[in-house]
């Protein structure tokens, strides 16, 4: 099954993943799962804390709205860097050979 796969996709489907990027993609993981829990347990939530609660799950919000399109802009290039980077290396191999 994975040689079957691997010939599908002779190059990885994405770069590795730098410490930084992975730093975001969890902060994000844990800015959803707070969202997620805030907006599961609201009424209770709602009634013991109250409107600071409503800060709390609008800054969730915000950090998302700012760090989500920035870690998708720098992901999606180090992608690019990385598959033009197996192509490169994928071409100079074929020429070798060729050669």
């Amino acid at each position: 099954m994975i040689a079957r796969l691997n010939a599908l996709l002779p190059a990885p489907m994405a770069a590795p993943e730098s410490p930084g990027l992975r730093t975001a993609r969890i902060r994000i993981i844990v800015g959803l799962v707070l969202i997620a829990g805030l907006v599961a347990a609201w009424g209770p939530l709602y009634s013991v804390v109250g409107f600071p609660l409503v800060a709390l799950l609008a800054g969730a919000a915000g950090m998302l709205a700012v760090q989500v399109p920035i870690y998708l802009a720098v992901k999606s290039s180090a992608d690019d860097a990385w598959l033009t980077e197996c192509i490169e290396a994928n071409r100079a191999r074929e020429a070798a050979n060729d050669a």
